[in-house]
């Protein structure tokens, strides 16, 4: 895949590259994109837990004793043995 970037952007990426911050482009353009997954994470997350929340006050959820207990069982047989 071919990119055109800004002189503004090819700069910060020289700036970055000379300064020591990275070794290459390619890191530059990496950290850039974990920074920008990282940002949408950040969005979704307090959605995420606001609908969970709502679910809990509607007395939606799970029980957490028999989530672990299934997935023990499930996954290990770990309840079973003992």
């Amino acid at each position: 895949m071919n990119i055109k970037l800004t002189p503004e952007q090819e700069k910060f990426i020289e700036i970055q590259v000379n300064s020591g911050n990275f070794a290459t482009f390619e890191e530059v353009i990496d950290k850039a994109f974990k920074l920008l997954e990282y940002q949408q994470w950040m969005e979704e997350t307090p959605e995420k837990i606001d609908s969970g929340v709502a679910e809990l006050d509607r007395r939606e959820g799970l029980d957490g004793e028999a989530v672990v207990m299934d997935i023990l069982n499930s996954r290990v047989g770990w309840v079973e043995e003992r």
